[in-house]
């Protein structure tokens, strides 16, 4: 993994040259309890690379996809509703499980 400056809106950086089965940890808090909209930013030039997301070591995702393969800036948003979290801090872990894609940002969004 590596971080390169985004052509993506809004600037910034995002995580890329992802191999199969890496990962990435964040430690996140909620404001609240309820079910939340999990929106995945990714790219890929190779389509149906496949991702999940664990939130404290169990999967609230299932298999999501980046299905589009275009070029390596070619942003698309991956959703997955229905994501619900307690109120207070947890681990959230995204797991490469293809590689070989690009992720700018990972926003919940309550519902």
């Amino acid at each position: 993994m590596d971080i390169e400056i985004t052509r993506d809106v809004g600037g910034g950086y995002y995580v890329g040259w992802i191999d199969p089965g890496e990962w990435l940890a964040h430690n996140i808090n909620s404001a609240r309890s309820g079910h939340y909209r999990l929106v995945a930013r990714t790219a890929s030039a190779l389509a149906n690379r496949e991702f999940h997301i664990e939130i404290d070591g169990v999967d609230v995702t299932g298999p999501m996809f980046h299905h589009r393969g275009s070029n390596w800036q070619d942003w698309v948003d991956v959703e997955k509703a229905g994501v619900y979290l307690t109120k207070g801090p947890h681990t959230m872990k995204i797991v490469f499980d293809d590689g070989i894609m690009n992720i700018n940002y990972i926003d919940l969004i309550s519902n």
